[in-house]
């Protein structure tokens, strides 16, 4: 009925107001999910060139005319480049549409859409420096015939983006993907690119859609129960399903059944993932001090382990998990299990 779809699009929008004026604080970790994708290397330099970019973009709401430069040409040429595919990301978590005027004028006004531009930024520009190093590679060693291991990693982070030699065309000369990759053509990277660097965009600053959450999420029915669960379950299946497969896997089969990981691998996940719960704590500490104050709260109790593990499970990297933690911690803030998961 139209008018319960409408009611319940107002609930939505008023529950996304209710719980997430701090979240941008807990955006703010997101970034470091790049480090689990990319050399540090990149990762400083794309957070380096978002920074200048966003900046620039700021300079812009004062001179409008103010050009742009390539890299943020660059990043503007992809669909997560706009700050309306903000609204997506929120507005259609659990397949019904909320208030998107209204949605558009909160996550602007509590820095949510701002931060996680700059996070998005971040992704492209490293993501972007990586992946030409991957393609020149890649044709550097067809050429050689010289295969070494980093040469079967990047033809393995390209294949991840749907990228191999017969649709990049590595062997024409007039490849519009290889001259781009030498730095030959303009800002702007070719079709085949911009949809690779969308899909890496989308992995690591959470978009959760049909594709990377349950599918009981996607019923309007069951709308109120899957609200703002499907970041935890997309950051879960994406991020912890990828170290499960990537690194613990691997590390728990051992002997013969198993293989080893490449060392660089295994610290870029590990510092990866305690800058993240690092992050997850001082969130929590910055968050406990806005609600409560000097007021003694259930997080401010806690000491030791028990932090380490609180801040690991609130940083969603077990998706489903976080519920299912919440619920039976439920009774230590004045709750019931049952409301919990709801």
């Amino acid at each position: 009925y139209e008018g319960v779809r409408k009611a319940q699009r107002m609930f939505l929008t008023y529950q996304y107001m209710l719980t997430l004026p701090l979240a941008a604080l807990t955006a703010m970790s997101e970034p470091f999910i790049v480090l689990s994708r990319v050399s540090s290397k990149d990762a400083m330099f794309g957070s380096a060139q978002a920074a200048s970019n966003t900046f620039r973009q700021a300079l812009r709401g004062i001179f409008p005319k103010y050009k742009k430069k390539e890299a943020e040409q660059a990043f503007n040429s992809i669909l997560q480049g706009y700050d309306g595919t903000l609204a997506e990301r929120l507005g259609d978590i659990s397949g019904v549409e909320v208030s998107r005027f209204i949605t558009d004028k909160f996550f602007k006004a509590i820095l949510l859409t701002q931060i996680t531009q700059f996070s998005r930024d971040i992704a492209f520009q490293a993501g972007q420096r990586q992946l030409k190093r991957d393609i020149t590679s890649l044709v550097r060693s067809d050429i050689t015939g010289d295969v070494t291991t980093g040469d079967v990693q990047a033809q393995k982070r390209l294949a991840e983006l749907g990228l191999i030699k017969q649709n990049m065309r590595l062997d024409d000369p007039n490849s519009e993907v290889l001259a781009w990759a030498n730095d030959e053509t303009g800002p702007v990277p070719p079709e085949l690119i911009r949809k690779a660097m969308s899909k890496f965009v989308d992995e690591i600053i959470m978009a959760p859609n049909v594709v990377n959450r349950p599918l009981w999420m996607s019923r309007p029915s069951l709308a109120l129960v899957a609200q703002l669960k499907g970041f935890m379950m997309t950051f879960g299946n994406t991020v912890g399903g990828r170290a499960w497969r990537e690194v613990l896997k691997p590390l728990a089969i051992g002997g013969p059944a198993g293989r080893r990981i490449p060392m660089d691998e295994a610290a870029r996940y590990g510092v990866a993932l305690l800058l993240i719960v690092a992050a997850s704590m001082g969130i929590r500490e910055i968050k406990d001090e806005i609600r409560y104050g000097d007021e003694p709260s259930a997080w401010k109790d806690s000491k030791g382990a028990k932090k380490w593990i609180d801040a690991l499970i609130s940083s969603n990297i077990f998706g489903p998990g976080t519920v299912l933690y919440d619920a039976l911690n439920a009774s230590k803030y004045g709750s019931s299990a049952l409301v919990t998961m709801a």
